[in-house]
Formats: C-alpha cells, structure tokens, sequence
C-alpha cells in the first residue's frame, strides 16, 4: 500500500514534467486577461496543450507577482499559482469554467498561490498541490481526483464531490470538511502537527477492496489529529492503518473492514459492526498495538495479534475465522478476557508463549500451541488440538478433544482422561512424548514417529491404557509393545519395532516396510492381507500361527525379506520374492503359492502333517525354474509334509516329481519319502516306503481293488524316494 499512496505526488510530478516536454510553457508578464495573448511569455493564449505559470520566476520573463482574470471557459495542461520563493499568483475565475488536465499547484517552492471564484466559477483537474503554508477552499462545484496539501497548508472542502480519488495531508498540514468525503482509494494524515478536521461529516473511502484505505500517522512515525467535531462523523473504509502513537475510538457508525494497529497506536470500538473482516493488532514489521473491546467482535476473517501486543475484551466475545496470539512473531502477547470473561469462537486459533486455558463457553475447531500451555477443564471442547515446538497441554475430560491431536518437535500431552478421536493422533519429531496416565486412547488413526522419522515417547501409565485405532502407523526407530487389550484394524510398519500381545491385536491388515520388525507375541488373525517389503523387513512369529488373506514377502518390492518361526499358516495365496525366506510348520494356503526370485520356502514338519495347497489348477504352484527351492524338512515318520488338492479327473504326482528331480522341490527326509495320490490330494509323504504292502499280480490286484470299495479301503498310486 506504501508503495501506491506515498509515491503519488511524486509519480504525478513525472506526468507534469513529461507533459512539460511536449507542451509550451508559458507565464503571466503581468496582470490581466487570460485570453489577452500579450501578457503571456509565450506570445499566445494558453490552451489544453500548455504549462501556465502565474506568479512565478519561470519561465524566462514572467512576473513574480501577478493576477490573471478569465473572462470565458479556459483549459490547460497544468497551472502553477505561486512558483518560487516570495512569488505570489491569484487567477479569479469569474463565473467560468477552468479545465485542467493533469495538476493544479500552489504554492510550489515557496510561493503564495490563490483562486478566486466568482457566481458559478469553478475548475476541475486531475490532482491538486497545495505546498508551503497555503490555504484553498473549493467552490461547491470544484472538482479534483487527488487532493495532496504539504508543508503546513490547507484545505478546505464544501461539497462531498470536492474530491473523489484520494488525499494526502502531510507535514503539518489540515484538512477541513465542510461536507461529506467519498473517496474511491486512500486518505492518508502523516507526520506532526497534520489534522483532519471532520467537522461532524462522514468519510468513505470502501470502493476497492485492496486500495480503499485510511491511514493515520501509519508511515510517518508520528501522532496526528482525527477530531470528528462536535457530532461525530463516521468512517466507512476497506482498510484503516494507525500507527505510531494515535488513538481512535469508533463510534457506533464506524464500519471498517480490515483494521491494523501498530507502534505504540490504539483503537477501541463501540459496536458489534465496527470491524467485520480482519484485525491486526501489531506485527513482526509495525510492532506493538493495543485494541479495547467496547462490544463484541465479529469477524469474517482472522484476528491476530503480534509484537507483545495487549487485546482487552472487556468482557465482551470475540469470533473469527482465525484466532493468532503471538504466533507469527514469537512473542507472547496479552488477551485480557476482562472481570467477567468473555469468550472465543474460531474455526483456527494460534497460540505462541502464553498460557491459554479455555473456558466451556468457548468454540475452537483448531487450538494450535507453539511454545505455550493450555489445560483443557471439564466442559471445554476442541475439534483439534495441535502442540508445536515445546508446548505442554492437559485434558481433564474425555470430551477435551474430538477429532484429532498433534504432538510435533518436544511437545507434550498430558491425558487426565480417556482420549476418543475421530481423526488422528500424531507424534513427531524428538522429544515428543504423551503421557496416557493410565487412560484409552482411541482414533480412527495413531501416528508414531510416522512422517519425521524420529523417536517419540508413548508413555501408558503405570497400570497401562489401551490403544484402539483403525489404523496405526509407526516408524522412526520406535518400539512399540501391545497390550491384551489394544485393538488395531491395520498395521502399517516402517524402521520400527512393534510387538503384539494377544490374539486380537491386529485385525484387518499388516504393512511391514522397509526395516521395520514385527514380532508376535500371540497368534495373529487378521481379515486381510498381510505385505512384508522392503530392505531389512522382518517377521518373527515365535512359533505363533498366522491367519490372512494373502501374505506377500518381498515380492513387490526389490529387496529380500523374511518370516521366520512361523507356526500354522491359513492364506488365501503366499507370494514370496526377491530372494525372501519364510519357514513355517505347516498350514493351508486356498489359493495360489508364487515363489520367485531365489525365495525360499521351509516347511518345518510338525505332528504329523505339513502345508495343504487347495488350488485346483497348474498355475495354483508356481516356482521360479532356475531360482527357487522349495524346502520340506520331515521330522516324524509316516506323516506327510506336503498335499496339493488334485486337479479334477486328475493328479500332481508327474508335476511334483519333475519339481523335486529339478531342484525346484527339496526335500530332506532322512526316512524317505513318496509322492502319492489319495483322498483327493496328491502328498510327498515321509517314510511310507516302510509300510508298502507288495503289489499283488494283476487278478489279484483286481479282487483286492473290489474288496476294498466294500471296504472302504483307499486306492493310491505311489511314487517311491529317499
């Protein structure tokens, strides 16, 4: 904004001096008629196109002091009244009509200038400059775009009309209304001494949005005068600036959109209306500010409040969108809720380095905290509590926080009661610890150490609390150990250690990435699937058993994984890849085995039976030829370590020989070993050759074969192995 008000006159002093160069200068020799072409310099009657100077030193042969009269409607490019130190220049403009086409000045450099204005007379011009001690009142019908006055001067107006663009009143100078001031940009009252006098008349200055602006003593680092007269006019602005010292107090009327309060300036409103969009008070550039609360505030936009700055409510309420405290400036600031309390509605509120505590009669969607304190009493409620960069805050109820918590870079949560979230809770970065106290904590999602990759402290109690979450993410070198009665949908794992407890732990699906370890300490019964992937993911079953949909090592990935000491499995399909390593003692997979990539698979034979695959079609076993084995180590005798369910009218004895004569099936069986069809499933059986009964000729072979359907005697092609 600095940047377009405080450049005007100068910006406008360029147009005049480019106009100057295409345009001819000329001056008054003497007193006299303007359409008398022999009093000025030039030798011809000034026109749309010129420079006129009355009353001037320049140009060459003009008249120090001197009075031109019009006599008929003129028009001109710019006019100076007054030009030089000790120059004095009157134009009456009779009843006519003046057009100027870019600026009027008087007293430039030290002159005396003036208008004088007959019955009907007037001008109109895009700027006028009134310097060094002049004073100007407009005529009724007077009409200029911007109105600048310097240096001591004055101006005052008499119609709302008088000026529609902007104003400047600087360096001691005073403006007088005489009637209403509507303007489409900026009015602006600089430095010591300069005064607005509003003489009970009303000021508007809201067209545009971004430009409309008041600014009192906001760029000149001194007090300046607002006297509003007797029966106070309002304000009406887009914008209103006070810096460096000034008090304003609104009235009723006022209605300012956006407010900014900086250097040691204070404001106090009076209605509801006052400010509807956005307060500043203070900032990291303007420094401190004061705001006193006459009414309750409604904003549409945000309050914030910076540079050790006070707000005093007074008693009364504020609402906004946005709430910030200190938050951009890392000061602590003041909110001085008054006697009896008023209290705060916002969508967001930022909190820097004070101490905050809610009251019931509070309505905060967002309370974010940076370096600060907050205890969150019985009847307060949050939609989201976020605690940055050191910050401590304390429930006391169940009902504290609805939908989520932050705890980020050293900060702290101290639950005095169960904790029940919509949303989330997430823990980051170093130092970041929540204290459960022995209290639940319940979300849709619990982050831990998840986006920063830092270690972070979950502290349940000393007679713990639970965690119940539909999904947990845990990374950054945490340890996590579950509790019996912790209950989590889905597991997602990386570069951490987590450890289950009980059988319910973990029911929907489990993500282990890359160096991320879990371990069980039950068996594990989830509904979904089950992907291990990345460089350094583990599982360590300990013997328990493992129930999925699918369960996919390393195959989707590029690095090699394992499971180890996995007890009974039950899949849909078991995807192994990457050169990835599962042993287990059995189980049923329902589906499809894919193995591929140098993967192996170890089937720890225990009581007596092995792992049942109930896929019905040649692509139901799938080993990578040349890179995977598949290793059956048979530990009792008699028993079976492997059965595929046979293919209708058929069966895998062919397929399951050629398998282990190419390596692709290994098989350890100290006792021996056959690949059978019966019941359905075609089996690699251990130590079967021992109970062979010899095979009868064919009559008898036939008889037999009657016998036993009577019988129910099973019949079963074998193939015998060591």
């Amino acid at each position: 904004m600095k940047t377009w008000i405080k450049p005007f006159v100068f910006a406008c002093a360029m147009c005049v001096a480019c106009a100057a160069v295409h345009a001819q200068d000329t001056g008054a020799m003497t007193n006299g008629n303007w359409n008398d072409a022999t009093i000025w310099t030039a030798g011809t009657i000034p026109g749309s196109s010129n420079n006129v100077y009355i009353g001037s030193t320049y140009p060459t042969g003009a008249a120090a002091t001197s009075t031109v009269i019009m006599t008929q409607n003129q028009s001109a490019s710019n006019i100076y009244l007054g030009n030089g130190s000790g120059t004095i220049g009157t134009l009456n403009l009779g009843s006519n009509t003046l057009t100027i086409g870019s600026t009027l000045t008087i007293g430039q450099s030290g002159g005396t200038g003036s208008i004088v204005e007959g019955a009907g007379g007037s001008f109109t011009a895009g700027n006028l400059y009134i310097e060094h001690g002049n004073s100007f009142t407009f005529g009724a019908n007077d009409q200029v775009t911007n109105l600048a006055i310097y240096s001591s001067s004055s101006a005052t107006s008499t119609a709302t009309g008088n000026v529609t663009g902007s104003v400047d009143v600087l360096s001691g100078s005073t403006l007088n209304l005489g009637a209403n001031l509507s303007l489409t940009r900026i009015l602006d009252v600089e430095n010591t001494g300069s005064v607005l006098n509003m003489n009970g008349n009303n000021i508007s200055a809201n067209t545009d949005s971004t430009y409309s602006s008041i600014f009192l003593g906001w760029y000149s680092a001194q007090a300046v005068t607002l006297d509003r007269g007797t029966v106070p006019g309002s304000l009406t602005t887009s914008n209103l600036y006070i810096a460096h010292g000034n008090t304003l107090s609104l009235i009723s009327s006022d209605v300012i959109t956006n407010l900014f309060i900086a250097l040691a300036s204070q404001v106090t409103t009076a209605a509801v209306g006052n400010v509807t969009g956005n307060v500043s008070v203070g900032s990291v550039i303007t420094g401190t500010g004061t705001f006193n609360l006459g009414a309750n505030l409604s904003l549409t936009g945000s309050l914030d409040v910076e540079e050790s700055s006070v707000v005093h409510m007074n008693g009364n309420n504020i609402s906004a969108n946005t709430i910030l405290l200190g938050w951009n400036s890392n000061q602590a600031v003041t909110l001085d809720r008054g006697t009896s309390p008023g209290s705060l509605t916002a969508s967001n509120l930022y909190l820097y380095g004070n101490t905050l505590n809610l009251l019931p009669s509070d309505h905060v969607t967002l309370f974010a905290l940076s370096n600060a304190t907050t205890t969150l009493n019985s009847g307060v409620a949050v939609s989201r509590l976020a605690l940055e960069n050191g910050s401590s805050g304390t429930t006391t109820a169940a009902s504290n926080v609805t939908n989520s918590v932050s705890v980020l870079s050293g900060s702290t949560l101290n639950l005095g009661a169960n904790l029940s979230l919509s949303g989330s809770l997430d823990v980051e970065y170093t130092g970041s610890v929540v204290h459960m106290n022995g209290n639940n904590i319940s979300a849709n999602t619990i982050l831990l150490g998840w986006y920063d990759g830092q270690v972070v402290t979950l502290d349940r109690g000393t007679s713990p609390g639970s965690l119940t979450a539909t999904n947990l993410y845990v990374a950054g070198g945490n340890n996590l150990s579950l509790i019996s009665s912790d209950v989590i949908a889905n597991l997602n794992l990386s570069n951490a250690v987590v450890t289950t407890a009980a059988v319910g732990n973990l029911t929907g699906s489990v993500s282990v990435g890359a160096g991320g370890t879990l371990n069980l300490g039950a068996n594990l019964s989830i509904t979904g699937n089950m992907d291990v992937e990345g460089t350094g993911a583990t599982v360590n079953a300990h013997g328990f058993n493992i129930t999925a949909g699918t369960l996919t090592l390393g195959y989707n990935g590029t690095a090699a994984v394992s499971a180890t000491n996995v007890g009974s499995i039950l899949l849909n399909s078991l995807y192994l890849g990457n050169g990835s390593t599962m042993s287990i003692q059995g189980g049923v997979v329902n589906n499809l085995i894919n193995l591929s990539g140098n993967s192996v698979l170890t089937v720890n034979q225990t009581n007596g039976t092995g792992l049942t695959l109930n896929g019905t079609s040649l692509s139901s076993l799938t080993i990578d030829p040349s890179s995977m084995d598949l290793i059956f180590n048979l530990n009792t005798s008699s028993n079976w370590d492997f059965r595929w369910q046979d293919p209708t009218g058929g069966n895998w004895i062919s397929t399951l020989d050629s398998m282990i004569a190419s390596g692709l099936i290994v098989v350890t069986a100290p006792q021996g070993y056959e690949v059978i069809d019966s019941g359905g499933y075609t089996y690699i059986e251990g130590n079967y050759s021992q109970s062979v009964v010899p095979e009868p000729a064919s009559l008898l072979l036939a008889c037999i074969a009657s016998l036993g359907v009577a019988a129910g005697i099973t019949w079963r092609r074998r193939h015998r192995g060591a």
